[in-house]
């Protein structure tokens, strides 16, 4: 009887650690040169960052959209990877002070495995300085 008891708690034990690691993962959360949703960035650090970046290592940015608001419009551009488009630096250059801009419908793989399906990522705005 004692073995059954100390089995019962051993995997009671086992299932709550495993529970618990799983609640404390990290979230994945987006950035361009270090900054995170609702933060002021200047156009040339965002532009020298020229990638969007994620706090963990084993993933990377394989697909996004950046939006802003120009004078006329509004403006949306992909990129196919984690680095910004020549188009999107340009535009970046162009922005008045006080754009704000969204990157959005982001996606990431394992670094490990290319070939994986996509992961959504949220999104994240910045401010241009």
């Amino acid at each position: 009887m004692k073995k059954v008891i100390i089995l019962a708690v051993m995997l009671l034990v086992a299932m709550v650690s495993g529970n618990s690691y799983a609640q404390t993962a990290k979230a994945l959360t987006p950035s361009i040169g270090g900054k995170t949703t609702g933060s002021s960035i200047t156009k040339a650090a965002s532009v020298a960052a020229g990638k969007i970046a994620l706090n963990v290592t084993d993933k990377k940015v394989s697909f996004f959209m950046m939006a802003y608001k120009n004078k006329l419009q509004n403006v949306e551009l992909i990129s196919n990877s984690e680095n910004l488009t020549t188009e999107m630096k340009n535009a970046i250059n162009a922005m008045a002070t006080g754009t704000v801009v969204t990157f959005a419908k982001i996606a990431c793989k394992p670094v490990s495995n290319a070939n994986a399906a996509p992961e959504r990522v949220g999104e994240f705005t910045i401010t241009i300085q």
